[in-house]
């Protein structure tokens, strides 16, 4: 019970860190995507 309970909250940061890493990337290529345009 309490292993499953460790094992699940490392996956939720595991998650969480993945969105965060996503949304920098995606930001970034945003970012480029409105530099490029507005040349």
């Amino acid at each position: 019970m309490i292993a499953k309970r460790v094992i699940d909250s490392a996956a939720n940061k595991d998650y969480e860190a993945h969105l965060m890493y996503n949304m920098s990337l995606n930001k970034r290529c945003f970012l480029q995507h409105v530099v490029r345009g507005s040349k």
